[in-house]
């Protein structure tokens, strides 16, 4: 069997298409923007005290080996280690002698690393810089290994900044500008990070935080004074420049016992106003730039357990997430969304909030502020679950938790996806409002089959990460926010992934009625929500649907923006994507050609700017036969609903005029989830938990086609560690990924704003 586990990809994302950042994703960065070196030094470099003398004299006779280092690029490394640790001890004892406040109690070292990369990266990928700076004790660099001077394992956790060597006079700027990305992803505790790029002929200097790099102008080696400020920079950084979070403290290594290899994890105590938590693990990583969102797991003693979020917002951004999650739970608490225990700015060393260095500047920098939210709840991902009927279920309940939210608390969620909407929920004690439940709480589906529950909100599903929501508010910037695009791409409505409503295709104009229940389905609704309810959504005139006509539009047609209706149609491509790569349990994978063309179209899909037909409406016409193609055969049954869910996705509701009542979709999507559940009381279709099919990995063991990286803000969920396959196809599709490796986890992946 080659299918592979379904566990959430927690590698970082590119940017969001609502960003104005331009900053690119650190495996995307092309070429470096040089900044003159004046104004390097001026804004991002520590100036040299009054008290200080100069030794460039001394210092500039090592830099001649680094100029005769031709050749082999290795020569290099010692001699650029002499240089940074002559000047490094300096620093250091200059410092100490006039009682400086240091980080600190040990200068910083730099060690030759080049020849493997650093060890507890436990976040997927492992950088290997040419040479290291680590605040280490003499004890801790003694127990790295090292031959002739050459080290390894050296913690990720010790590495406070880098030096990247080229041969000659090739420059390795954009290596040392992702080397910094890849820094900050390792380092939670450093907001931002210095790094070096050096060559025979000159060096170039790199600041980079969560709003993106900057880069000195090529410095030639006889002018010593910006390598010295940069060395004094590691030490006593310049004001607004934040190296160190002194609320994420004391990495230590400990056994991930959960884990079969048990490998170590680096675990981090974090202090919040409230109190501190300790020995969290990391549990995902986004993008050093951009939102650069860290998520941490904390599980105590008493089986208790807290998520905590870290990240850097946007400062333009009209909403905060806690802010919003506060006003959600503000009546009492709201199920089905993540309950919000604290949140905040996080303080520097000096008390003030950290935020990034450099100011906003239009279309090129952004200005960012960290915040820390601690969350009560998580959950899995779709792909962990039991049954098919489970899934169904969560799905009916996402709805009304999506419908509620749009009906009583007048917010939008934007970005339905795989990642951040999860089933099986489980919430941390004592996060009950002490006004209890919210009093308009929808009814679930364990309402209306009579079903036990574990969670006192009696809901199957659980939305998280607002990083990206809205409120339907009548202000003209909230217009603004709601016309701008944001998504994931696989799961993004398609009017929101154009940014325009539908025009190209016929079926963006061929509406379907409300769908009309019988027998049981129709006795349970009724005495759940009643005859008036049932009967407000019925169609009863020619021409009408969901209670309104189509208007033909005039030469422009109306002006897009995100409708409660496309967060319907997010969760129908989540729906889609499941379906279609789930496993039945024991059985094997019958993969088709429709299967794998399937495939290809979610994994491939992006959002782009021009305004060409969105792929995926390849599932909005297949007709019975090829939905059955697609699916495994066991779950051939989903056909008849899937059409009829692609029947209410398919058409423009921009068009309707009056527009539709806001909560038209989640009734239809209702009324056919309810039939299909009923339809499936006997026959659940067991799945394989965490387990999805795969199309076979090309001959060379790579995926068949190109992974995208998603856009916009993602999940929390428990991830798997199993990647269950053939053994002899394990070593080659192993698919690389940023991911933090864990089970039982609210895990997420939150990236760029």
């Amino acid at each position: 069997m080659s299918a592979h586990s379904c566990a959430p990809r927690l590698d970082s994302g590119a940017e969001s298409m609502a960003s104005a950042s331009g900053i690119q994703n650190s495996d995307k960065v092309q070429h470096s923007t040089f900044l003159p070196v004046e104004e390097f030094v001026r804004d991002h470099l520590t100036p040299q005290p009054k008290y200080w003398g100069a030794r460039r004299s001394r210092w500039r006779k090592k830099t001649q080996r680094i100029e005769e280092a031709t050749g082999a690029e290795y020569k290099m490394y010692s001699p650029i280690c002499e240089l940074l640790n002559a000047i490094s001890k300096s620093t250091y004892e200059k410092y100490r002698n006039k009682n400086v406040e240091l980080p600190y109690n040990n200068p910083i070292v730099f060690l030759d690393h080049h020849s493997v990369p650093s060890a507890h990266c436990d976040i997927g990928f492992k950088p290997v810089p040419d040479i290291v700076g680590v605040f280490a004790s003499k004890e801790e660099i003694d127990s790295y290994t090292s031959i002739r001077n050459v080290y390894s394992d050296v913690p990720s956790y010790h590495i406070a900044t880098f030096c990247e060597g080229k041969p000659k006079t090739i420059s390795g700027a954009d290596q040392a500008m992702r080397y910094t990305c890849q820094l900050l992803e390792l380092r939670p505790d450093m907001p931002g990070v210095y790094g070096l790029c050096v060559n025979t002929k000159n060096y170039n200097i790199v600041w980079s935080d969560s709003s993106g790099p900057v880069t000195s102008a090529p410095i030639e080696w006889d002018d010593l004074k910006p390598l010295e400020a940069y060395i004094r920079s590691l030490y006593v950084p310049p004001k607004g420049h934040h190296l160190w979070d002194p609320t994420i403290t004391s990495p230590t290594l400990l056994p991930l016992t959960e884990c079969p290899d048990k490998k170590l994890k680096v675990h981090w105590n974090i202090k919040t106003e409230e109190r501190e938590y300790k020995d969290c693990v990391r549990i995902h990583v986004g993008d050093g730039w951009g939102r650069r969102s860290t998520v941490f797991m904390h599980d105590d003693s008493s089986g208790n357990f807290a998520v905590i979020k870290d990240s850097f917002r946007d400062d333009r951004r009209r909403y905060e997430e806690a802010s919003l999650l506060k006003h959600i739970h503000n009546e009492g608490t709201f199920p089905g969304v993540v309950r919000l225990i604290a949140s905040g700015d996080v303080a520097g060393r000096d008390g003030s909030p950290i935020e990034t260095a450099r100011p906003y500047v239009k279309k090129e920098v952004d200005h960012r502020t960290k915040k820390r939210i601690v969350l009560g709840s998580r959950g899995c991902q779709l792909g962990a679950a039991k049954s098919m009927r489970d899934v169904l279920m969560a799905v009916y309940d996402g709805n009304e938790v999506l419908r509620a939210l749009v009906n009583e608390r007048d917010y939008l969620h934007r970005d339905v996806s795989m990642y951040n909407f999860l089933m099986y929920p489980e919430h941390a004690k004592n996060t009950l409002s002490a006004k209890g439940f919210y009093k308009n709480r929808p009814l679930f589906i364990n309402d209306i089959l009579k079903l036990d529950s574990k969670n006192e909100d009696r809901c199957c599903a659980l939305f998280i990460d607002a990083d990206n929501s809205a409120l339907l508010e009548p202000f003209a910037d909230v217009n603004e926010e709601l016309a701008a695009r944001t998504g994931t791409p696989r799961y993004i409505a398609r009017a929101v992934a154009s940014g325009q409503l539908i025009t190209k295709l016929r079926m963006a104009k061929v509406y379907h009625t409300m769908p009309e229940l019988e027998a049981k389905a129709k006795e349970l609704y009724l005495k759940n929500y009643g005859q008036d309810t049932y009967d407000a959504y019925i169609d009863v005139a020619a021409n009408i649907y969901h209670g309104s006509k189509f208007q033909e539009p005039s030469n422009a047609p109306p002006s897009f923006s995100h409708r409660p209706d496309h967060d319907v149609e997010s969760l129908f491509w989540v729906l889609v994507f499941c379906v279609i790569l789930a496993l039945p349990l024991d059985a094997d994978e019958e993969l088709t050609q429709d299967f794998v063309d399937a495939w290809t179209v979610m994994e491939t899909h992006a959002i782009v700017s021009d305004k060409t037909v969105d792929p995926r409406t390849y599932f909005l016409t297949i007709e019975k036969a090829g939905w059955e193609q697609m699916v495994h055969p066991k779950l051939s049954s989903l056909a008849g609903m899937m059409i009829k869910l692609a029947d209410q996705i398919a058409p423009e509701y921009g068009y309707l005029n009056p527009p539709p009542k806001r909560d038209h979709l989640h009734e239809a999507f209702r009324r056919i989830l309810l039939e299909q559940i009923l339809d499936m009381e006997d026959n659940p279709i067991p799945l394989t938990p965490n387990v999805f099919r795969h199309p076979p990995p090309t001959p060379d063991g790579q995926d068949p086609v190109p992974r995208l990286k998603p856009t916009a803000s993602n999940a929390t969920g428990k991830e798997s560690t199993s990647r269950k396959r053939k053994a002899e196809d394990s070593a080659k599709t192993e698919r690389k990924s940023k991911s933090v490796k864990s089970t039982s986890v609210h895990s997420a992946r939150y990236i760029n704003d």
